[in-house]
């Protein structure tokens, strides 16, 4: 019996039979092919770290670089580079130096950067112009907080960094490009980040905004598991 669900999964069937075709000639370029990607990032921690961070998502910058591994291949070995946006506080309070009283502005950041040697493999097929790969990367993260101190009544300034810790992980994910132009394509991609833990320092729920930014921030450890979502621009060349 023909309903309207047979019809909808054949004609999807037909689609995909006639737009879902080999990708194998787009690297038969006769030379080692490059791709360059620059892309926004939205990062969500998992787990005890999620917790520290409020469940908030956190935004920031990639960029990333993958040369063809050998030519004709759509094997591509290269480097990410990703940096996070966590945390910021900012005061305002009086100190006393040499006993004359001076106003300060502190502010306290925290930031992380993930730095991943990876392996890009696109799947031999493309779709509608939309070439799918899979990622896998072994890696280093970086967890920072700063502290900057201005004194109002002169251009004097301290900055110095509060805390800092690394975790070694594992990232896999995948996505895919959509050509725009022969050189040009859009990115999208998604990407699981383990990480060992780490000890970073979050802010807590009372602020004391009468102090040095930093008073309100308190130290936490735990894994810096993370899900990574990517939107951007891929440069091949």
């Amino acid at each position: 019996m023909i309903t309207k669900y047979n019809i909808f999964v054949f004609t999807f069937l037909f689609l995909l039979s006639r737009n879902c075709v080999a990708q194998d000639s787009n690297f038969e370029q006769g030379y080692k092919m490059q791709i360059f990607d620059i892309n926004l990032n939205a990062g969500k921690f998992s787990g005890i770290m999620n917790e520290n961070f409020n469940e908030n998502y956190n935004f920031g910058l990639g960029l990333s670089y993958q040369r063809q591994f050998k030519e004709n291949s759509p094997v591509f070995v290269g480097i990410d580079v990703n940096f996070q946006f966590l945390d910021i506080l900012y005061t305002d309070y009086t100190t006393y130096i040499d006993n004359e009283p001076v106003d300060v502005q502190s502010s306290t950041s925290t930031f992380e950067m993930i730095l991943v040697p990876k392996v890009r493999y696109y799947l031999p097929f493309e779709f509608f112009k939309i070439s799918p790969f899979a990622e896998l990367g072994l890696g280093y993260k970086w967890i920072f907080t700063s502290n900057t101190l201005d004194y109002v009544d002169s251009d004097d300034s301290e900055s110095d960094i509060a805390q800092s810790s690394g975790s070694l992980g594992y990232c896999f994910g995948g996505g895919f490009n959509i050509g725009i132009s022969e050189s040009v394509f859009l990115l999208a991609k998604i990407a699981y980040s383990n990480g060992n833990s780490a000890t970073y320092l979050v802010k807590n729920k009372n602020i004391d905004s009468n102090s040095n930014s930093l008073d309100s921030f308190s130290k936490k450890s735990s894994p810096t598991n993370m899900w990574l979502y990517q939107l951007g621009v891929s440069i091949f060349f």
